[in-house]
């Protein structure tokens, strides 16, 4: 788990491409993508590897007018990312995205309400019912 919080200092940073933005329902979610050599394996990368592969190097999310944090577990194990998408799912903003290549592919969820990350899941784009992990998110806010 430590490595997940300290995730940027793993990396050599290469290129930084230009910020991306994703909005539905009053949820935006701005982020960048980096390309690096990764230092660990995660979600499209699965044995190690020497070239440079692409990978969120931010990720901001905003509901109206407030900020709301986002975990850096939440992106920090996907790379090599293809596509991202936002849709409506029931009472959720859902961000999908999908990366990787044959056996290293996969998918990935997040479940945002009112702004705040609720869930994630990961699953492989070649047998998502027999490899995924699902992580819940709490989320606890004063009322002010």
């Amino acid at each position: 788990m430590i490595a997940l919080l300290l995730v940027p200092a793993f990396f050599t940073q290469v290129k930084y491409p230009n910020v991306k933005s994703l909005t539905l329902d009053g949820l935006t979610v701005r982020y960048s993508i980096v390309k690096d050599v990764p230092r660990y394996l995660g979600w499209g990368c699965d044995e190690p590897i020497k070239k440079p592969l692409e990978r969120f190097g931010s990720v901001k999310v905003t509901y109206g007018k407030e900020t709301f944090p986002l975990a850096t577990s939440a992106y920090s194990d996907l790379f090599w990312m293809h596509e991202v998408r936002i849709r409506k799912a029931k009472e959720y903003v859902v961000v999908w995205m999908n990366g990787g290549d044959a056996d290293s592919g996969y998918e990935c969820e997040w479940f945002f309400k009112k702004g705040q990350l609720l869930k994630r899941r990961v699953s492989s784009s070649e047998f998502p019912e027999n490899f995924w992990e699902e992580t819940n998110y709490v989320n606890i806010r004063p009322n002010n």
